[in-house]
């Protein structure tokens, strides 16, 4: 094990550091969720205390936490994005995939950082080379609000669509749509949209109606009749 270098831009009280090496010395294949728990502790710590937030440090502290390198790189990347630098954080995210290039948060936490550079199209490609290797819904989910986010709205609600396909007893599905279209300012598709659902669930009978009430500002549905708990009486 190799002792930690002088001149490392981190201040680490002793203690800490003796906790850190102690940590470092099981792998963590073989250390319990509390032993790991404790060493992504020490090093989000230990990334904390740092003066500056420099590539050549988090990489010298990353040699010595070899074990949970991902982890530094990781918080050292989400430290830069508090501190308004994204363009560090994309160097951040850049070596802890390097590390383990299939560590997914990293990714998902990569094109957020590179769509907060301006590096939009990037980003996509970061994002959407993830989503391609899953059928997890919640990360798909995760995809569309990035798309939506990245000024992608037409292609977030595609995605969805395709979603609710797939996962037609999803409500949250169709609630995200008719969301997306008022984020969009199109009031007219969000109530549509809602009335669409209606069809699949009327047990949403009550929700549905509160949302049509305040799909737009200004009443911007107004004139469309309006569901309520009664009309899902009178259908019955």
């Amino acid at each position: 094990m190799s002792k930690p270098r002088a001149g490392l831009a981190v201040v680490v009280p002793g203690a800490l550091l003796l906790a850190c090496l102690t940590a470092q010395a099981a792998e963590p294949a073989k250390a319990s969720p509390a032993e790991r728990q404790s060493a992504e502790q020490i090093a989000a710590a230990i990334v904390r205390t740092a003066k500056a937030v420099d590539l050549k440090d988090i990489e010298a502290l990353a040699r010595e936490m070899p074990s949970f390198a991902v982890q530094v790189y990781h918080l050292a990347g989400r430290t830069c994005l508090n501190k308004g630098q994204p363009a560090r954080a994309v160097q951040m995210y850049r070596q802890a995939l390097r590390v383990d290039p299939e560590d997914t948060n990293t990714v998902e936490a990569l094109a957020e950082a590179q769509l907060a550079t301006g590096q939009t199209t990037e980003a996509m490609a970061t994002w959407r080379s993830l989503a391609a290797t899953t059928n997890d819904l919640g990360m798909r989910i995760r995809y569309a609000a990035f798309l939506d986010r990245a000024g992608a709205g037409d292609a977030a609600i595609d995605l969805m669509r395709t979603l609710v396909k797939e996962w037609p007893q999803q409500a949250s599905l169709r609630y995200w749509i008719a969301d997306a279209y008022v984020r969009q300012g199109k009031p007219t598709e969000a109530a549509r949209e809602l009335r669409e659902m209606l069809k699949a669930f009327p047990e949403e009978a009550a929700e549905i109606s509160r949302r049509l009430g305040s799909a737009a500002p200004s009443g911007a549905v107004t004139g469309q009749k309006r569901v309520s708990s009664g009309d899902k009486e009178d259908r019955q």
